[in-house]
């Protein structure tokens, strides 16, 4: 029985090296791919985003802010209202917090805060999602761009190690690729360690580049003094 797991593991592992041998040898026809499906998705953001008004709340979810807004206001009114009419009529409050019902205003109190609370968590909610929507559109859409630009240079990355490691190994860089585009490339270790590279350097891209875009610019968080600003 040990044995068979022995062998069933180890024939998964050389199942998954092989998988990963194949991803990098084919990484320059992953990557064009995966440019090709990055760009149709950011192709998607019509007009091109170029400020934060183009990530903004439309009118009618500024409307909607506002009046969430307002409903929160008024129910936490209400539940600041029951805790005042708690402590004016001495009700104790149980070890878990909540407010004895032992008298009649005890359980008017205990109805109130229970009816309110559960709304004062959904308009929270509501208000916290509008608030990060711009933000995370913004987030979305530069991924993307970050994503794309590191294909190009992950692409450019895969060509000139490819060349390098020819070189070093005195092959014809055209005929070595050439085969390899008809498959009877025999020298897959140097697809193999280009790979590894292109698949490094669009990693550490997409981290770097990230960073640093700055068009378009990241969108605040939305609250009531900046709603109508974009």
């Amino acid at each position: 029985m040990a044995r068979k797991k022995n062998s069933d593991a180890g024939g998964a592992l050389l199942i998954i090296l092989l998988c990963i041998a194949a991803i990098l040898i084919l990484s320059p026809l992953v990557i064009i791919f995966y440019g090709i499906y990055t760009s149709f998705k950011i192709n998607k953001y019509q007009p091109k985003p170029k400020s934060i008004s183009d990530f903004w709340l439309d009118p009618s979810e500024k409307q909607q802010f506002k009046t969430t807004l307002h409903n929160l206001l008024i129910i936490n009114n209400k539940i600041d209202e029951a805790h005042l009419m708690a402590a004016e009529h001495n009700i104790s409050i149980n070890k878990d917090g909540s407010y004895s019902k032992r008298s009649n205003k005890g359980k008017e109190i205990c109805a109130i805060i229970d009816k309110y609370t559960p709304m004062k968590i959904i308009s929270e909610q509501e208000i916290i999602s509008l608030q990060q929507k711009p933000y995370r559109s913004w987030e979305s859409y530069t991924e993307l761009l970050s994503q794309l630009k590191s294909c190009y240079i992950s692409m450019i990355s895969w060509i000139i190690g490819f060349i390098v490691i020819c070189y070093y190994y005195q092959l014809d860089s055209f005929m070595t690729f050439k085969n390899y585009v008809t498959f009877n490339s025999s020298h897959h270790m140097i697809f193999i360690i280009s790979g590894v590279i292109s698949i490094v350097v669009f990693f550490i891209c997409n981290i770097l580049i990230k960073h640093r875009i700055i068009i378009p610019p990241k969108p605040p968080i939305v609250s009531i003094e900046n709603l109508d600003d974009y």
